[in-house]
């Protein structure tokens, strides 16, 4: 059974009803802790990955702890693999648009679904949602949603800030990897800042064929997008277009892509709470795209020289 923010837009009326519901109903629909979820973030040095941990932590009203550090952008401050455990559910959000512009939910779908199911292209649709001085997104996880437990490895980046540090991070990754004992997804993490050139082709394929046989379950999730700004939806397209002629391999090609942005300022017009509902939407898509994946063993894993070491070979030899 799917859980209940798996369903389409039309069939999740149920969240928002519960005073409505019978007392029947709501025995059955008790929250469900689901099997974990097993993920790891890699990605390169600088791109967000720690970032975009804390933001789940902030959705998810779990305390963020000590050992998750943001860093400032010009250092490294991952060092290790380290785990973090935090219970996700669907996030309920406040409609994004008032009457005469909304007939439904709308906390279900992409931007772009929205605003087309509305008559209105997606930048009419985020005019129209910016005009909302007022808007509060009350972002909550819904109570009688499926609840999972969610185990997700952040790891250093490779090319961070730490000289030589690639294959000591690689080792570290592939051996919290085997720790955890199965994973669902890889989450390949990378910031909008990153150019896909020489440097980042090669720390994509490094992971890409150490985690060969896990590319059926890597997402890509691009960090630092403000999806309130103009020609959002034009930029995220030439980036996915970009990432597939960069990468035209038949598996590179079909993975799904998402596009988030992890902070933004607390001043009004800086849209904090549009930005917020924006974020969270973004997170039910990817949490409900990892509950899909079935959990894969990983024992008995290859590490792969990277391409310093081969570097190294080929001057040896």
């Amino acid at each position: 059974q799917f859980p209940r923010w798996l369903v389409q837009t039309e069939d999740v009326g149920a969240c928002r009803s519960q005073p409505q519901m019978s007392e029947y109903s709501a025995k059955q629909n008790k929250t469900k802790v689901e099997k974990p979820l097993k993920v790891v973030a890699v990605g390169p040095s600088q791109s967000g990955k720690s970032t975009f941990l804390a933001l789940m932590h902030d959705m998810f009203g779990v305390a963020k702890p000590a050992s998750l550090k943001i860093g400032a952008g010009n250092e490294s401050t991952t060092m290790k693999p380290t785990l973090y455990c935090l219970k996700v559910a669907h996030l309920n959000i406040a409609p994004f648009l008032e009457e005469p512009f909304r007939d439904q939910p709308l906390d279900f779908a992409p931007a772009q679904e929205e605003s087309s199911r509305q008559g209105l292209t997606h930048e009419q649709f985020v005019e129209a949602f910016c005009d909302r001085g007022d808007y509060e997104a009350n972002v909550v996880p819904c109570r009688d949603a499926s609840t999972f437990d969610l185990e997700i490895v952040d790891t250093p980046g490779y090319d961070d800030s730490t000289a030589h540090k690639d294959e000591e991070h690689a080792y570290k990754v592939l051996q919290a990897m085997q720790e955890l004992g199965s994973v669902n997804a890889i989450v390949f993490i990378v910031g909008k800042g990153i150019h896909y050139g020489g440097s980042f082709q090669r720390v994509f394929l490094q992971y890409w064929n150490t985690f060969d046989r896990f590319r059926d379950r890597f997402i890509i999730v691009h960090t630092k997008w403000d999806p309130t700004s103009e020609g959002f939806e034009d930029e995220k397209q030439k980036r996915i277009d970009s990432f597939r002629s960069t990468f035209p391999y038949p598996e590179a090609r079909n993975l799904q892509h998402f596009f988030i942005e992890c902070k933004w300022g607390s001043k009004r017009r800086a849209l904090p709470e549009h930005k917020k509902a924006f974020a969270a939407q973004t997170v039910n898509h990817i949490v409900s795209t990892l509950s899909l994946f079935q959990p894969q063993s990983t024992e008995e894993m290859s590490y792969l020289k990277t391409e310093g070491m081969k570097k190294v070979d080929a001057k040896l030899e």
